[in-house]
Order: structure tokens, then sequence, then C-alpha cells
């Protein structure tokens, strides 16, 4: 309840308290997180993580999730449309391990990556540190050859064998079945 009068009323030495301390729950697990580590559930940024990432704010319509309230957090920093740079690098490394346990869900974080990636380019290219840490980064998933494939394959020219790590799992989202 408190935590709810601090976003209904922030402003001032209030505000910077909020943007200070992880002070708002995430879900599922309820993990505190700084407004500026959230990301809005209605925004751009929302096929780029999951809720076990803990980044979205307990949906709660009469809590956290209330307009007002959502406002104030997309002041306090919580991401909208744009991503901090160290969760862009974050975002590029979670679709490798995604697509490790799901193939489709690693695909779809991967073309929702590539989209953002397009939309924010100019800006990312302006900064060299984080536009070289992006292009070391193996985030777009190679298909691995199914045994009955009788033509050739591009996924064969990868030199190096921790490329073609194809491990199959089904998938639990109800997309994917």
């Amino acid at each position: 309840m408190l935590m709810m009068h601090a976003l209904d009323n922030s402003s001032g030495k209030m505000s910077d308290m909020l943007k200070e301390h992880r002070c708002i729950p995430t879900t599922p697990n309820r993990l505190f997180r700084r407004p500026s580590e959230l990301i809005d559930r209605k925004g751009e940024l929302k096929g780029l993580f999951k809720d076990e990432d803990e980044r979205f704010v307990i949906d709660d319509e009469n809590m956290f999730c209330k307009n007002s309230r959502l406002k104030t957090l997309n002041k306090l920093g919580m991401a909208t449309t744009t991503l901090s740079d160290e969760l862009l690098i974050d975002r590029a490394v979670s679709i490798q391990s995604l697509a490790a346990i799901c193939s489709h869900c690693g695909l779809d974080r991967c073309t929702q990556f590539v989209q953002y990636l397009n939309r924010e380019l100019p800006s990312i290219q302006k900064k060299s540190d984080l536009f070289r840490k992006l292009q070391s980064i193996q985030f777009l998933p190679i298909k691995v050859k199914s045994n009955d494939w009788l033509l050739s394959w591009g996924g064969d020219k990868v030199s190096r064998e921790q490329d073609l790590k194809g491990v199959k799992y089904i998938c639990n989202t109800k997309n994917h079945k």
C-alpha cells in the first residue's frame, strides 16, 4: 500500500527514491526491480521478454498496473520503446539459450530482436563499443539439418562444432504445440 501511495504522489525526492531503489515487484516471483529495470507489458519491447525474465510489473489492475501508476513508472524510467545498452546485450545473448529450449521461441525472439535492431540501428551504430559487442554475439540461430534431408544445407558450412549444437525439446508454449 505504501508503495502505491508513493507512486500516486511521486514528486521530487520521492521520485528520486523510487528511481534508486528496487521497490517494484515483478511477475511471476515478485522480484523487486528499479523502475529503469522494468519493461512495459504493453510496449513495443514486450516480445523480447517472457514473464520468467522478471521484467514485467505484477499484473494486477488494482495495484501496480493501474494506468496512472504505469504512467508514473514510465516517467521513472520503465522501458517502453528503447532498451538500455545492458538490456540490449542481455536480449541478444538470451536468444541462443532460448533457442536451445525451444527453437520456435528462439526464432520468435530473434525476429523481434532483428526488428528492434533495424529500428534502432542509427543510434546503436553511434556507440562503437556496443556495436562491437553485438557483432560478437551469435543471436541468429542455425537450424540443424534433419537426417532425412538430401539437399545441401547452409549450416554444413559452419566450422565450429558449438555453432551446430542442436537440442530439440518440446515447447510448453501453447503457440508451438
